[in-house]
C-alpha cells in the first residue's frame, strides 16, 4: 500500500492552490576549498548550510484556469515572503525566487503551466548586546541584605532591657522560628535544622551585649543552607516559593506600635519587628538569588535536546538517574513575575527605613527585569492534547519534526512513562 500518497499535502502560496506535477529542490553546506602551493593536500572551509531553493513545475486547469492563473500570479508579484505549503515538505516560509515562467500551449488547451522558483526567507538577525540580568538580581541581592542588616541594628536593642523585656523577645522570635521549622521541616530539612540551632542560641545572642552582627549573619545562613541540587525545574521553583511564602507569612507580619502601649512593651514589639523583617527581606533576597541560579539559556531548544533519555527508559539498578533542570518555561515564568511583583508590592508597604526600601525596590527592579529577559527568549505555551495514547517522541516528531524533543514534552508535564502520553490536554512550546 502507497501510505506515502496519503501524506502528500495539497500545494498552494499565500494560500492560492495550484496542482504540482514535478519538483527539484537544492541543499547544502557552503564550502570552500583552499588549494595551497606546494602541498598536497587542500583545507575545505564549512560556512554553514546553504540557503534552501524549490523549484516547482505548478499548473493550474479547468473552466476557470485563467483566473486561478491570475490569482497565483497576484500572490507571486506580491512583496516579501509568504508561506508555500509543498506537498512534500509541507509549511515552509519563502521568497520569490527571480523569473517565473508561464507558459501556454494549444494542444494543453484550458491548463496554464507556470515554473515557480522560491528560496527559503530565513531571518534577519543584528547582534544585540544585553545585559548579565541574573548576575544583576545576585549584586542587587547583597546589596539589599547589607542594607536591610544595617536597618535592623539601627532598630535592635536590648542593650539597656530589663531581662523580662529580652525574654519576651526571645519568645516572640522563638514563635518565628517554629513557623519557618514548620514550613521547611519537610520541604527542606537544612533549613529548619539551622532554624533549629539558631533558635537554640538566642539566649545567647540577645541578652547584653546583644550579638546582633552574629544574628544577622546566622540568619542569612540560615536561608543559604537550603538545599542547591534540584532533579527538575519544578523542584527549583519550590524552593523559591518557600521562600517566598516566608515572606507574606502572617506569623511574621509586623505587629503595630500603639502610643497607647507601655514603653516597655513597646521596646519588645519594636525589637520583635526588626528580627521579623530581617527573617522577610532576607528569605526574599535568597529566593532572588536561587531563582536567578536557575538556568537561563538564549536558547531553549539547545537546552532540552540535552535531555536525550528518561528515568523509566535508561534506569540502570542500583544506580540513580538524575536528570538535568529544564530551562523555566513561559507559563513558570509569568507566575514567577506577578507573584514577585505582589509579593514586593506588600513588603515594600510595611519595610521600616528608607535606605531598605530603596534596596528593595532596586532588588525589584533587577528581578522583574531579570524575568522580562528569560520571557523575550522563552517559546509561548499552548494547550494540545493527543489523539490517543503516543509516545513522547512520536509527539515531538508530528509538533516539532524533532523527535529528541520528547523528553521536553514529558519534562514539562510531569509524564509518568515518555512511552505513554495520554490524551489528555498537555502544555507544550508553541514553537
Amino acid at each position: 500500500m502507497d501510505t506515502w500518497l496519503y501524506r502528500l499535502q495539497p500545494a498552494s502560496f499565500r494560500g492560492v492552490p495550484f496542482k504540482v506535477s514535478g519538483d527539484e529542490g537544492t541543499i547544502g553546506r557552503r564550502a570552500i576549498t583552499h588549494e595551497y602551493p606546494l602541498r598536497d593536500k587542500p583545507f575545505t572551509e564549512d560556512l554553514g548550510r546553504k540557503a534552501r531553493r524549490y523549484s516547482v513545475s505548478a499548473y493550474v486547469i479547468g473552466g476557470d484556469y485563467m483566473t486561478q492563473r491570475d490569482r497565483l500570479l497576484t500572490a507571486l508579484e506580491q512583496s516579501g515572503s509568504g508561506t508555500l505549503v509543498h506537498p512534500f515538505y509541507g509549511a515552509v516560509t519563502v521568497n520569490v525566487d527571480g523569473e517565473i515562467k508561464v507558459r501556454h500551449s494549444r494542444e494543453n488547451g484550458g491548463m496554464c503551466e507556470i515554473s515557480l522558483q522560491f528560496v527559503e526567507s530565513g531571518e534577519l538577525n543584528y547582534p544585540t548586546a544585553g545585559g548579565a540580568t541574573a548576575q544583576n538580581v545576585d549584586d542587587a541581592a547583597d546589596a539589599a541584605d547589607g542594607s536591610f542588616a544595617d536597618e535592623f541594628l539601627s532598630d535592635f536593642n536590648l542593650d539597656d532591657a530589663a531581662d523580662w523585656i529580652t525574654e519576651n523577645v526571645i519568645d516572640n522570635v522563638s514563635g518565628i522560628l517554629d513557623e519557618v521549622i514548620s514550613v521547611f521541616e519537610i520541604m527542606d530539612s537544612a533549613i529548619s535544622d539551622a532554624a533549629k540551632l539558631l533558635q537554640g542560641d538566642l539566649s545567647v545572642l540577645f541578652p547584653p551585649p546583644s550579638k546582633g552582627a552574629e544574628f544577622i549573619q546566622r540568619v542569612q545562613e540560615m536561608w543559604a543552607a537550603g538545599k542547591s541540587i534540584y532533579y527538575n525545574t519544578d523542584g527549583a521553583l519550590s524552593a523559591v516559593d518557600n521562600l517566598k511564602y516566608i515572606v507574606s507569612d502572617p506569623a511574621l507580619a509586623p505587629k503595630g506600635v500603639w502610643s497607647t502601649l507601655s514603653e516597655t512593651q513597646q521596646t519588645v514589639i519594636r525589637c520583635t519587628n526588626a528580627c521579623a523583617q530581617l527573617f522577610r527581606s532576607t528569605a526574599l533576597s535568597e529566593s532572588t538569588r536561587k531563582f536567578s541560579e536557575i538556568a537561563a539559556p538564549k536558547n531553549n531548544t539547545a537546552a532540552f535536546n540535552v535531555i536525550r533519555t528518561h528515568a523509566a527508559i535508561s534506569a540502570v539498578p542500583g544506580q540513580k538517574t538524575i536528570s538535568g533542570v529544564l530551562p523555566v518555561n513561559y507559563d513558570q515564568l509569568t507566575r514567577q513575575r506577578t507573584t514577585y511583583s505582589d509579593l514586593f508590592d506588600q513588603e515594600g508597604a510595611r519595610v521600616v527605613g528608607d535606605s531598605a526600601y530603596l534596596a528593595l525596590e532596586d532588588l525589584r527592579q533587577a528581578v522583574l527585569l531579570d524575568i522580562r529577559d528569560r520571557l523575550q527568549h522563552t517559546d509561548k505555551m499552548i494547550t494540545r492534547t493527543p489523539g490517543d495514547t503516543t509516545p513522547a517522541v512520536v509527539l515531538a516528531s508530528d509538533w516539532y519534526d524533532d523527535a529528541s524533543r520528547g523528553a521536553e514534552i514529558v519534562a514539562l508535564n510531569n509524564i509518568p512513562h515518555p512511552g505513554f502520553v495520554p490524551p489528555e490536554p498537555i502544555r507544550t512550546a508553541s514553537e
